[in-house]
C-alpha cells in the first residue's frame, strides 16, 4: 500500500469516496451461461488464458485486476 501523504492539499484523498479502491465483490462478475463456453474453446485462447483484463476461477465468476 502506497504511503499516505502528509501534503495538506491531498488531505482529502484519503477519506473521500471517489478515490476509494472498490472492494473485490463489487468487481466480480458473473459469466452467464451462454458465455462460459467462451473460456474454454480453443479458438478464444484456451482455458483460463485471457487478455489479461481478468482472471477466470472455479464456476463461472470473472474477477477483473
Amino acid at each position: 500500500m502506497a504511503p499516505k501523504t502528509t501534503d495538506a492539499r491531498f488531505a482529502r484523498l484519503q477519506t473521500d469516496p471517489r478515490f476509494r479502491r472498490p472492494n473485490k465483490k463489487t468487481t466480480t462478475v458473473e459469466i452467464d451461461e451462454r458465455f462460459k463456453d467462451v473460456l474454454e474453446s480453443e479458438e478464444f485462447g484456451g482455458k483460463g488464458k485471457g487478455k489479461g483484463k481478468g482472471k477466470a476461477s472455479e464456476g463461472g465468476k470473472l474477477t477483473l485486476l
